[in-house]
Parts: structure tokens; sequence; C-alpha cells
């Protein structure tokens, strides 16, 4: 990395750290049967990431929960195999600062959103997502094991690299299912 990345990075890590000791929101964990809402953001790296989270986004409209999706992608115009949803919004370079902190129209009412639930689905580090993941108003905050947003989440995993996308979107949610669950007896 050059000397003008890290500078880059270290402002908008220093930028990062000041805006989310503002955020005040209610954690609550929650059985995966009683979530309502769900955020998700990722990192749009190909047609296979789109695929996997268009289909897991799929499930949990089937069982009746409300989704915002935000993906990040790092060209300046909308890939062909990106396919324009309602409930999906696609940040690109030009809805960055120099930094790559976030500024589109969508992120504000997004970081607002208090989604019962917020999926971080990246192994990448990618500024715009750690700020959405950072500063959203989430109750429960789910991602990956990584450094740079730990002090942001709720539950993280470990998940190995091969097929890393659908083995942490099914160990987030078998953990979750599993969390608070009533008993029936």
């Amino acid at each position: 990395m050059g000397i003008i990345s890290n500078i880059k990075e270290n402002i908008a890590r220093h930028t990062l750290k000041k805006d989310a000791a503002k955020v005040s929101r209610n954690r609550v964990m929650a059985s995966f049967s009683d979530v309502k809402s769900v955020g998700v953001i990722y990192l749009l790296q190909d047609e296979q990431t789109y695929k996997t989270v268009a289909d897991f986004v799929a499930k949990l409209q089937g069982q009746h929960k409300q989704i915002k999706v935000i993906g990040a992608f790092a060209g300046q115009i909308q890939p062909v195999y990106y396919i324009p949803k309602l409930s999906f919004d696609l940040l690109m370079m030009k809805d960055v600062n120099w930094v790559g902190i976030p500024k589109a129209e969508f992120v504000h009412p997004f970081l607002k959103e208090e989604f019962d639930v917020l999926f971080l689905l990246s192994q990448s580090k990618n500024m715009s997502l750690e700020y959405l993941y950072a500063l959203s108003h989430a109750k429960l905050k789910v991602a990956a094991d990584c450094a740079e947003i730990n002090l942001y989440s709720d539950l993280m995993f470990k998940v190995g690299k091969d097929n890393f996308l659908q083995k942490l979107i099914d160990t987030s949610v078998h953990y979750l299912q599993v969390i608070n669950k009533k008993d029936d007896k």
C-alpha cells in the first residue's frame, strides 16, 4: 500500500471512529423466527456473489421479512449481471467520497433504519461497507470475524475461504435460529 493510500485509510478510520461514537442503538438478541426486518450489506465482486445474495434475500422475503440490501461495487458503471430490484441499492465509486465514505442519497435512511438484524457479507476490507455497518442503528449486527469491524459487531463468525459467502450466510442463520428459542413445553 502506498503512502497516499495509508493516509486516506487513516483519515477514513479516524472519521469512522468519531462518527461511530455518536451512534446510539438498542441492542437486542432475538431468535431468527422473531426477526421482522433485515439489512444486508455486501461487496459485489462477481456474478456468483450477486446470485448468492439474491437467493438469500429471496428466502428471507419468502419468510415475510422486510429486506433492504446495499451492495458496494468498485466500478463506475453498473455490471451487466446486476439486476436492480426494489429492495436493492448499489453503491458505486461515484457514490463515495475520496476516502471511501458513502454519500449516496439512500445511505442516510439505511443508517437510521432499526433493522432487527444487519448482515455484513464480506471478507474483504472495504471502507464504504465498514462505514455502513458501524453507523447502522440495527439491533443486532452479524459479520465474519474481522479486526476492523469487531468493535461494531454483536456476533462474529470465523468462516473458511472456500465458498465463504454461502458458509457465512448458513452459519449466521443457523446460530440466529438457535438463539433465544422459546420453550414450547
